[in-house]
Formats: C-alpha cells, structure tokens, sequence
C-alpha cells in the first residue's frame, strides 16, 4: 500500500505488480429525513417484563422493515456520484486508463441485515428484486417438495420526484450494462465500529463491463461474486449465472 503524494484521487492507492489498485471510500446515510425517499430510522422498543409473573411481555409497537427499494437507491445514489468522481480523476491523470479502480462501501449508517447472502446493493448491480422459491407435489410421496429458487428480475426501482411528485423510474441493474466500465468491482462490508466485529463479512461484486477487471482472487476472506454464461441482448446483459464464491471460511488455496 503506498503512502498518497497528494490531497487529490481516491483514498487508497494499492502497488499491484507494476500497476496500481485504486480504492475509494464511501458510507451512504439514510438521507434527507424529510424526503420520502430517505430510509427510515431503525427505533428500538425496550423489553418488558410482567412485575406478577417475571414473564417477557409481547412488544407492542409497529416493528421494523427495512425497505429495500429505498435502501437501492441510496446505494446507486452514491455509486453514481464517485462513478463521476472517478472519471474526473482519469481525465485529470490521477487515475491512468490502466488502473483497476475499487469502490468500497460501508452500510454502517444503514440498518441492513447483515446475515443475508444477498446484500441489497447486490441486487442493485444485478437488477435483482425479491427471492422466489418454487416448490412441486411429488405424487410418489405426496409431499410438497421445493424445485428451486432464483430472483425476480427488477431492473428499475421507483423514486419519487421532488419537481413533479411523480414516480420516475431509477436504474437498478449498473452491472448489467456499460456504464460504469471504469469501476472494476465494489467492496461492500456491515461492519459498524464498536458493535460488528470484523470477521471476514467482506462481499467483493465484479463487474462484468468492467474495463480493467479485478482478479478474482485478488483479497483473501471474502465472499466473491461475478457472472457466468452470459446472454447478451443491444449491449446490455440479459441473463446470466451468478457465481459465488465464499473464501471468509475456507483455505483460499482450494479456492483458486
């Protein structure tokens, strides 16, 4: 890792070889509480216990769900946003047209669940939407037994606009089309500092357009993702198997 020479460029500048690996750093907030597009605050209700019987006493109050539509776009919104960054530093020479670029985000100030394999800011890469398990009768056994499971495709997400007060629709699907060719992946963590613990919760999402592609097997300890057996349609991807690979447990050598 090499010391910066200047205020300017990304965070961290990593010596890769002959080359360099570019990292720029980012944790989106819940935004503007005031706007409806803003993720809502996690509230927290106290437990309490029946002074008769020493019992738990049910929790009255409305619960939390994250909402992911919500959630999607303040991801894309900062994605995008370092995306441009990112291009000014190329055209400025900061950058050179060679360097793998990383952008690492961190969902800290974001009540994600951090137990699920699909991030949500995966599923804004991908376009993907809610998880779909099929299930089939088998009539040998009479029982219900489940046949598979996949994502429902989900390319846009609804935002609404502060001019008209319309619904636009927002791109979800940045990985599955040209127009990020200069990220080479993101690096996404729930680590939050004093409460999780760093333990090898790291997801590494590849971008397939990507014009300086990230090795695979570039950092060790992480959950690895990419696409496979691609189907093309006008440029833009429109079918494909998403790979994943876990390195957080096993012996990275197995893994190459």
């Amino acid at each position: 890792m090499k010391k910066k020479s200047s205020s300017k460029g990304p965070d961290i500048c990593i010596e890769h070889g002959e080359n360099k690996i570019w990292v720029e750093a980012v944790a989106p907030t819940r935004g503007d509480k005031d706007k409806q597009s803003s993720v809502a605050e996690m509230e927290y209700e106290e437990l309490q216990f029946d002074p008769k019987t020493g019992e738990a006493c049910p929790f009255t109050g409305p619960g939390y769900v994250l909402d992911e539509g919500k959630t999607k776009l303040r991801y894309l919104s900062v994605i995008g946003k370092k995306n441009d960054t990112i291009r000014r530093w190329i055209g400025e020479k900061i950058i050179l047209p060679t360097h793998p670029v990383i952008i690492a985000v961190n969902s800290a100030n974001i009540p994600e669940d951090d137990s699920s394999d699909m991030p949500i800011i995966k599923k804004a890469c991908f376009g993907l939407g809610d998880h779909i398990i099929r299930f089939r009768r088998n009539s040998e056994t009479n029982t219900v037994e489940t046949s598979g499971s996949s994502y429902a495709n989900a390319p846009t997400v609804s935002k609404i606009s502060v001019e008209s007060a319309s619904e636009v629709a927002i791109e979800s699907d940045i990985f599955r089309q040209n127009k990020y060719p200069h990220i080479s992946a993101l690096v996404f963590s729930y680590a939050r500092v004093g409460t999780n613990p760093f333990d090898g919760e790291l997801h590494v999402i590849h971008n397939p357009f990507a014009r300086n592609p990230l090795p695979r097997n570039f950092l060790p300890h992480v959950k690895d993702c990419w696409l496979e057996n691609i189907m093309y349609d006008s440029g833009k991807i429109v079918g494909a198997t998403i790979v994943e690979v876990d390195r957080t447990e096993k012996d990275e050598a197995g893994q190459l």
